[in-house]
Parts: C-alpha cells; sequence; structure tokens
C-alpha cells in the first residue's frame, strides 16, 4: 500500500538506522565465526587423509563459502537500510520544501492529508469574500495540489525502490551458486542496485524499434558533418549530437542553464534554466525553470559552477515541473571542469506517453569530484508562449 502524506509527515525513517546496525553487527559476527572456523577446525585437519577427509573437505569449502556470503549479504542489507534512510529523509525534506512553498509563495492552507486550500485566516472578512470569489482561485489551488501530489509521489518512489533493492538483496535460486545458501552477490548499495535496475531495463527495453531512431541519428549527423563549418572531428561530434536529439525527441526541449552545487560526502546544488519548449500541436513556450538536488546515493567533494546545455523530450512545461530522480558526474580543477547529469522525471509521461528525461553537459571552474544520485524538485513558469500554442 503506497504511503500517504500523513504517514510520510509522521513515519520515523530511524528504525531503518536501527536495523541497518543490527545488519552490521550481524555481519560482523559472520566474520569472526568464518575466522574461527577456519582456525580452529579447517586449519587443524590440514594432515588429514584418506577417502573420508575428501568427503569432509567439501562439506568444509561449502561451509567457509558460505559465511562468506552470509557476511556479505547482511552487510548489503546494511549499506542499502542506511541509504534508504537517506533517500526518504532526502524526499521527505523535499516535500516539506513544497508545503512550505505552497504556503509562503501560494498562499495556501496545507492540512494534515496534504491539502491546499486558500488561506483567507489573515484576511477581513471582505477581503477574503473577494478571494474565494476569484475565478483563478481554483486553477491556483490545483496548481499546488499537484506539487504536494508529486511530493507525496517521490517518497513512495523512494519507498519502492527500496524494497526492490531489499528484495533484490533476499535473492532467490536464481542467484544462488550451488551449495552457498547467500547472496554473495547483493548490491552493495542503492547507487549499484539503481545502476544495475537501468541496465536491466535497457536491456528488456531494447528492441527492433531501436534501430530507425540510431540510423536517423547517424544519417543526419554525417549530412551536418558534411554542411558545416570546422574541423571534421568537430562536425561529426556535432552532428551526431544533433541527429541523435532528433531521433529520440531530446529536442523538444532545450535550454541554457547555470548551477553551483555543493558537497562533502553528500551534495547538495540549485539550477536555473532558460528553456525553450516545441508544442506538439504546434507553437513554442519559453520558462524559467528552477531546481534543487540532493544525493541520496554516491559521493561528492568541493564546489563548482558550471553553464550547461539542457536537452529533454518533454513537450509541454508541466511536465519538467515537480519531483524527479537524476545521476551524474563532474569533475574540477580550478578553471577547468565539467559535468554530465541525466535526470528522470517521476510519474510524468509527454504527448507521446514516453517517461520524460533531460540530459545536460556543461563546463565551468571549481575544485570538486563526484558522482552521485539524488531526488531533485523543479519549479518552472512561463514567460511567454506563442499564439499557436495559446490557440490549441
Amino acid at each position: 500500500m503506497d504511503l500517504t502524506y500523513q504517514d510520510i509527515m509522521e513515519a520515523d525513517f530511524g528504525t531503518l538506522t536501527t536495523a541497518a546496525k543490527k545488519w552490521r553487527s550481524m555481519g560482523e559476527e559472520f566474520g569472526t565465526l568464518r575466522t574461527q572456523y577456519d582456525t580452529n577446525v579447517s586449519k587443524k585437519l590440514s594432515s588429514w587423509h584418506g577417502k573420508a577427509s575428501g568427503a569432509y573437505y567439501l562439506s568444509e569449502a561449502s561451509t567457509l563459502a558460505n559465511l562468506d556470503a552470509a557476511k556479505e549479504q547482511a552487510t548489503a542489507f546494511a549499506r542499502l537500510l542506511d541509504d534508504g534512510r537517506e533517500m526518504l529523509d532526502n524526499a521527505r525534506n523535499a516535500l516539506k520544501e513544497a508545503r512550505k512553498a505552497a504556503m509562503e509563495e501560494g498562499g495556501m492552507k496545507v492540512d494534515e492529508y496534504g491539502k491546499c486550500t486558500t488561506d483567507t485566516s489573515g484576511m477581513t472578512s471582505g477581503e477574503a469574500a473577494s478571494k474565494l470569489r476569484d475565478p483563478g482561485r481554483a486553477d491556483i489551488e490545483t496548481y499546488w495540489n499537484q506539487v504536494i501530489k508529486r511530493g507525496v509521489q517521490t517518497v513512495q518512489e523512494a519507498d519502492t525502490l527500496i524494497m526492490m533493492a531489499l528484495k533484490t538483496v533476499a535473492g532467490d535460486e536464481s542467484t544462488l551458486k550451488g551449495a552457498v545458501s547467500f547472496n554473495a552477490d547483493a548490491p552493495s548499495n542503492m547507487g549499484a542496485f539503481m545502476k544495475d535496475l537501468a541496465k536491466r531495463k535497457a536491456e528488456k527495453d531494447a528492441g527492433p524499434h531501436v534501430s530507425p531512431n540510431l540510423a536517423k541519428a547517424i544519417i543526419h549527423g554525417v549530412n551536418t558533418a558534411i554542411h558545416t563549418s570546422g574541423g571534421m572531428g568537430q562536425k561529426a561530434v556535432v552532428g551526431s549530437i544533433d541527429g541523435l536529439s532528433e531521433a529520440t525527441g531530446y529536442n523538444n526541449t532545450q535550454g541554457l542553464c547555470l548551477n553551483a552545487s555543493a558537497g562533502m560526502g553528500a551534495s547538495i546544488g540549485g539550477e536555473a534554466c532558460l528553456v525553450v519548449t516545441r508544442k506538439p500541436e504546434g507553437g513554442a513556450q519559453i520558462s524559467f525553470v528552477r531546481s534543487v538536488t540532493t544525493s541520496s546515493a554516491g559521493w561528492s567533494f568541493g564546489t563548482d559552477a558550471n553553464v550547461s546545455v539542457m536537452k529533454s523530450n518533454a513537450d509541454d512545461i508541466d511536465q519538467i515541473r515537480g519531483p524527479s530522480w537524476s545521476a551524474g558526474a563532474s569533475g574540477h580543477v580550478g578553471p577547468i571542469g565539467g559535468e554530465v547529469n541525466h535526470v528522470t522525471a517521476l510519474n510524468v509521461t509527454n504527448s507521446k506517453g514516453d517517461s520524460v528525461y533531460s540530459k545536460s553537459v556543461g563546463f565551468g571552474p571549481g575544485i570538486e569530484a563526484g558522482a552521485s544520485t539524488g531526488f531533485g524538485n523543479s519549479y518552472g513558469t512561463v514567460l511567454w508562449e506563442s499564439p499557436e500554442a495559446k490557440k490549441k
């Protein structure tokens, strides 16, 4: 059953840390037991020979392998529970920020169930009556209710990912090897689990439909390289990027962004972008998008600032607003540095029914290195919309 707004706000995520400590202690005990078995049993029987010893040595190898695997599995449970606690804390903090924005920026009253209604408590009776008669009030309330809903969905998404990771650690017959009864190949942390999950999803989704897109990208890239000034290497790269964007829909939304981040293990970053969105029914939007991201797995040390180019398959600014899951890597040494990021909008699809993704590449100064995944929340304001888009 999905977590509700009330569940999330009242939950004690500290119990995951308590459970992680117990699993870590169990892993250490398995390691101690393995050492004791090897020292007090295996090595003391090393001079034993004969048919009986042969049978024993088979069971000895199995016992040692099981104790090693048990330690790995218990330790993996501990790491995932620690990462899960951090993910849930970050996601709930993002929801709290959304609630704060609804109250301070939107003038909303948010009840214990997360429902937003116009707050008239600080108004005179006349002001309140006028505000409640405002024909745009319902739309504003709907917008902020959607913001809260997306915040709740972010926590639900984190909860689901943690559940999937823990099930993976628990293992099944397909993960066991021979006489080993524990999952020695359990993911070491949530970052490793997410990477493996993305790989398996990509393998599952890959099929004949991918080839035409890639072929179109290559052809477009070659044509661009032939007709663009500059060195052949530069032309090929530019053409391939443009072609792949055209083939996959990543040119529906394009933007120029300024961002900065700081980290000491975990990291937090902010970004502001001016983006242009091409709508499927015609016309375009120009919007100002701002977002905040906190890491939930991985690492980052130092500070940096970047100017980056963003491309997305979103075909409406509403598809960029709200919670997201991001993954990226960066490195900066003085005035030279760069970053790459991939962002997945949570529970959002574009007009074709495809999940909404964004990719960005940036360069700038800093003293920093990192690779992490985490949750973010974006807010977008439409600055201008073409008449064609407004009519439809």
